[in-house]
């Protein structure tokens, strides 16, 4: 995952990469499957796609502002059962989405 700024407008991005050349066949194809699932999806607990590119050598697909679930939990500043909540809330909104939509 790498930042980036969408041309025209400096917006943040994420940008995620596959490597094609060093990957499977297999795995090309479940991450063009990924991608075009998520481009058809709109939901307030799925990461936004914004546009995507395949080359050569790598697919690129950029999507809303994110970071890491393990730095953004290790950055949280609340401490004890504040922190115990919020991570209970990101589970539910999770499981909350898979068994709406019958993933």
């Amino acid at each position: 995952m790498f930042r980036g700024k969408r041309k025209g407008s400096n917006d943040e991005v994420s940008v995620f990469t596959y490597d094609i050349k060093n990957g499977s066949d297999i795995k090309l194809e479940l991450a063009r499957a990924a991608l075009k699932r998520l481009k058809t999806l709109r939901h307030p607990s799925i990461l936004q796609f914004l546009d995507s590119l395949e080359s050569d050598k790598v697919l690129y697909v950029a999507t809303e502002p994110v970071e890491p679930l393990g730095t953004h939990i290790g950055n949280l500043a609340a401490q004890g059962p504040q922190r115990d909540l919020y991570l209970a809330w990101g589970i539910f909104q999770i499981t909350t989405y898979y068994t709406t939509t019958g993933m």
